[in-house]
This record gives structure tokens, C-alpha cells and sequence, in this order.
């Protein structure tokens, strides 16, 4: 992650390892690093937990009580822990049940003027919401009768000023009620299945059937996009379908499309990334990798995906594409250098290497960092509208 911890308008870069115990996560130790790679503060002990991760770790940049100071919110085992972003030091602790720390994210069920509530949950069945004094709002388990997602979504559908939680397949009601459960029409959802990444495409918060909702699902292995009111508007199974991004990338259609990695394939598969058209069309495949990131890297009009080649791709996406010569695990983009662009940051084994983009001209209204809820699951990357 990355954020202005000291308020000098400066960028720092957090990075945190955690405990994976019988898939029960929690943070370990977190270090916080200048962009020149010197150490402002360490929590935690560096010895406990794994550096490679293929999920998310409880652990996020925010400025919790709105004084415009960024610290940092983590999971450790049976506690929450936030820590001065300046120093490190811990400023206020909480209890929390027995492996709610598989991640945290910052959600507005209060109906304030920003979100101050928090979500915690375990890896697959119980999720908690707090208040910012730690007062517990309301819990669920299994919501809709199905495993929670790896990153729930919160988003306000209806306009009222409180967010809607997307936990699984139920979208739950600020209070925790559920509003909606999605249905599968092809493959059975409670056979180990789970939802792996969602993606608000469009938001109409008068007539919910005009929102777009694309989400995938794994185990049970598919695709779908739905509209508010949780109907399914199309669907592809067969495939285990990861993390999904919208952008808009070919140079001959003016809707967005869809990039969805495809994960779990035979050892003797290479790897590959989908590209869809809104309405589920299968336009092209990227193989050789399921590592492809949009980003606005050209200012040409178009976005285009970052991309590690290793096999020959579709033609029609070749002009999409910007290759990158690091296998990496982890990407993610944000304003990092401080030029109002989106630049890059990838982690490719022990390194962090950051790519600032030059083409792309400055947005002054583009925050420091990497935003708020960062997940290597929900895709935080904004195309054009």
C-alpha cells in the first residue's frame, strides 16, 4: 500500500507479512519505507509470517478520524491495532473474535459524511461490523446461506447516504438485513464456491436495474454480471474465473470491456487473462500469464494492460498492451510519485519497483497513495467515463 504517513505530501510505502495457520490469516509485522527505500518505522516482529501472498492482508492506510493524518489499521491475532503513521506507535487497540482478521475495510453504514465504520471478517463464513469506538453494529454468518466473499464490496445502491454491503452472493442492507441473495442459473453456488472479486461497473442509485454489477465466483467457477436488484443479466462457467477489471482497451469498441485473469488451470496450461465485452462477449484471450492490469498509461484515449508476455496473444489486443518485463505477483497503481498520474508499483519477489507514468497528464484531484480498501481482489482501477 502506499499514503502520506508524516503529511509532508510525500509518498510512503507500507508492506506487511501475516500468519496463515489452517487458512486463518492475521498481520504480523508491518515496515513503513520512504520512496528511497529507507525505513520510518517497523511494527511487529519480521521473523513471524510470510512475505508472498497471493490474497489480502489485514492491514490499510486511512485517515480513521478525519484529522487529514493517515495512519495505519491492522489485524493481528485477536486484536485491532492502529499505529501512528508518523511513528509507528500504537495508538488505540481493541479485541476482536478469534480469527476475524482475515482483512478490514472502511465502510459508511451510519450514514456519516464519510466512512468511518469497519469491517472485519474470518476467511469464509462470519463478518463483524464496528463503530470507530469499537462498538460492535451488527454480525453475520453465512449471509444468504453461502461463504463470504474474499473482499466484500460496499457501495450506497439506493442513494440514502448508508452503504450496501456486497458480503457473497447476499447483498446486505446497512443494518446487515440481507436485501438480495444471487442465484446461479447453471452451476450450484454452495458447492465450496465462493465470491472472489466484484466490480460496480454503473451505479444508478434511483433505478437499481439500470446498475452493473460484475462479480466472479470460484470453486463453482464463473462469471456474472447482475444488475441492483441481484438479477442475472448473463453468466460463463467452466472456468475459474479471479480477480475482473473494466476498462476500455480496443481500439475498435467504444463500451467497456471486462479483463478477468483465469487462475487454477493445469500445470501443463499457460496462463491466461479473458477480455469480455459488457454484455459477456469473449473477445480475445491473453495467454502466457494471468497477470494483466489496466491502466492509463498513454493518455491516447484508450487504457491499456500492463502485461508480463510469455506466448503469443490475440491480435486485437496487441495494441492494448504495454509489456512489462517482471514477473510480478502483486501491482497495483496509484499517485505514488506525486505527479498526479497513476503510476505503477509492482512486487516481484523480494523487490518493490515503481514505474512513474510521464504520458498521462497530471489530475490535481488525484489523492497521494494507492486509496482507500486497497485489495488485490476488487480491482480499485477507474477507466474514462
Amino acid at each position: 500500500m502506499a499514503g502520506d504517513l508524516t503529511g509532508d505530501g510525500q509518498v510512503e510505502l507500507v508492506t506487511a507479512q501475516n500468519a496463515d495457520r489452517f487458512d486463518n490469516h492475521h498481520t504480523t509485522t508491518v515496515c513503513a519505507q520512504r520512496l528511497d527505500g529507507t525505513v520510518l518505522w517497523r511494527w511487529g516482529d519480521p521473523n513471524a509470517g510470510k512475505k508472498g501472498r497471493s490474497f489480502d492482508v489485514a492491514c490499510q492506510i486511512y485517515d480513521w478520524r478525519g484529522t487529514k493524518e493517515n495512519n495505519v489499521i491492522l489485524l493481528t491475532d485477536r486484536e485491532l491495532i492502529e499505529l501512528d503513521g508518523r511513528q509507528g506507535t500504537v495508538l488505540r487497540r481493541w479485541p476482536i473474535p478469534k480469527h476475524a482478521s482475515d482483512m478490514l475495510m472502511f465502510v459508511n453504514v451510519s450514514g456519516k459524511e464519510r466512512a468511518t465504520d469497519i469491517l472485519i471478517k474470518d476467511r469464509y463464513h462470519r463478518l463483524w461490523v464496528y463503530d470507530e469506538d469499537g462498538n460492535l453494529l451488527w454480525s453475520v454468518r453465512d449471509p444468504g446461506g453461502y461463504m463470504l466473499a474474499h473482499q466484500p464490496l460496499a457501495f450506497d445502491l439506493d442513494g440514502d447516504g448508508r452503504d450496501e454491503i456486497l458480503a457473497g452472493f447476499a447483498l446486505l442492507n446497512h443494518d446487515g438485513s440481507t436485501r438480495w441473495v444471487y442465484e446461479s442459473n447453471t452451476v450450484k453456488l454452495w458447492f465450496g464456491g465462493h465470491l472472489d472479486s466484484a466490480q460496480v461497473l454503473r451505479l444508478d442509485q434511483e433505478y437499481p436495474e439500470n446498475t452493473r454489477i460484475v462479480i466472479t465466483y470460484c470453486d463453482a467457477g464463473g462469471i456474472a454480471m447482475l444488475d441492483g436488484n441481484g438479477k442475472q443479466l448473463w453468466e460463463i462457467t467452466g472456468r475459474h474465473f479471479e480477480t475482473v477489471s473494466a476498462a476500455r482497451l480496443l481500439p475498435d469498441r467504444n463500451e467497456l470491456q471486462l479483463v478477468v485473469d483465469v487462475s487454477h488451470l493445469a500445470m501443463d496450461e499457460p496462463g491466461e487473462c479473458w477480455i469480455l465485452s459488457e454484455t459477456g462477449v469473449h473477445l480475445a484471450t491473453l495467454r502466457g500469464s494471468h497477470r494483466a492490469h489496466p491502466a492509463n498509461w498513454l493518455d491516447n484515449g484508450r487504457d491499456q494492460l500492463l502485461f508480463v508476455p510469455k506466448q503469443e496473444t490475440d491480435a486485437k489486443a496487441e495494441s492494448a498492451l504495454i509489456a512489462i518485463n517482471t514477473d510480478f505477483y502483486l501491482f497495483q497503481t496509484g499517485n505514488i510519485t506525486g505527479n498526479g498520474a497513476r503510476d505503477a508499483l509492482f512486487i516481484a519477489g523480494d523487490e518493490l519497483l515503481i514505474y512513474a507514468n510521464e504520458a498521462a497528464p497530471p489530475r490535481p484531484s488525484l489523492p497521494l497513495g494507492s486509496g482507500t480498501n486497497f485489495s488485490t481482489y476488487n480491482s480499485q482501477y477507474k477507466y474514462k467515463e
